[in-house]
């Protein structure tokens, strides 16, 4: 492992003042590591999560490459998404599997959206990769979740009207991408 001539200097440092010069190498190495993750820019949004929110979740293949390689994965993934349901009780308004992306409109009962898309990328990949014979990430970097405003205890009726606006747009989608209606697009009214 690399590492630079200062952090080697502090290694020698702490070395000969024994727990003195741990501590003060320590204190050095967070206050490195904090002004590189500050120069980075702003950090990310914490996700936002709680019981009866409905979501516009959408994720892209690593470096827009296909995340759907024939029908078969496409059947995969939605097992996969159907585990996902059982698993965190989620409720699956619409999809729409294009290519290199998918898009969901689903609603979490529980604030369970992080742990559950993570189940959900994570075995998806595992066995996209395991199917043919690849290794990898098949998606791309941090899935987008928008919420859909209104949703929540008491505004269910609003989050359902607005949510078929985000089912229309997921359908939409796929018309304007040149390809006709998808097979791999469907929308339930429950």
């Amino acid at each position: 492992m690399g590492r630079s001539r200062s952090h080697q200097n502090l290694i020698a440092m702490s070395a000969e003042q024994g727990s003195r010069g741990a501590s003060l190498y320590v204190a050095l190495a967070l206050d490195s590591l904090c002004s590189g993750l500050q120069s980075r820019g702003v950090p990310r949004q914490l996700r936002i999560q709680y019981p009866g929110a409905m979501y516009h979740v959408m994720s892209r293949g690593n470096r827009r490459q296909e995340i759907f390689l024939d029908d078969v994965d496409r059947q995969d993934f939605l097992k996969t998404l159907a585990e996902a349901c059982q698993k965190t009780g989620w409720q699956v308004h619409a999809y729409c599997m294009m290519s290199n992306h998918y898009h969901v409109v689903l609603e979490t009962p529980d604030a369970n959206l992080v742990a559950g898309m993570a189940w959900l990328q994570g075995t998806y990949t595992i066995r996209l990769n395991h199917r043919h014979k690849l290794i990898g990430h098949v998606l791309s970097g941090r899935y987008k979740a928008q919420v859909v405003e209104g949703s929540g205890t008491g505004y269910l009726r609003t989050a359902w009207e607005r949510g078929q606006t985000i089912t229309r747009f997921v359908f939409l989608v796929d018309l304007v991408s040149g390809a006709g209606l998808n097979p791999a697009c469907h929308a339930s009214c429950e």
